[in-house]
């Protein structure tokens, strides 16, 4: 018996696991950019900085090599913060992010980080 027409063929259980055949299969190998890595951390490859609301809808987002410090990559978000959200007046951060990052936010947009 064939299928109708119309009917969708059926799918062995190889392929359905397996996903699309037009998808890379080694997605994580073949991601463009700048790798590094943070022997701190041990992480190897690129590191994000995430800033979301109390509602943890999402302001913004910089990707960047692993290599580069914590504190520059939170500039850049800070940055991008400011361009966006002008109004904002309390950042809560990690532990990580402390030191000369504080007083330079406070200093050039006059955020408190906490």
């Amino acid at each position: 018996m064939g299928c109708a027409a119309g009917a969708a063929a059926p799918v062995s259980t190889r392929q359905a696991q397996r996903g699309h055949h037009r998808l890379p299969i080694a997605q994580d190998r073949l991601k463009r950019g700048q790798h590094g890595y943070d022997a701190g951390k041990r992480v190897k490859g690129h590191k994000r900085h995430i800033a979301s609301d109390t509602m943890v809808l999402l302001l913004a987002v910089v990707v960047h090599s692993a290599g580069i410090q914590d504190r520059a990559g939170a500039w850049a978000l800070l940055i991008r913060l400011f361009l966006y959200f002008e109004s904002l007046k309390t950042i809560f951060v990690d532990g990580s992010y402390s030191g000369s990052l504080i007083n330079w936010a406070l200093s050039m947009f006059g955020w408190n980080m906490l």
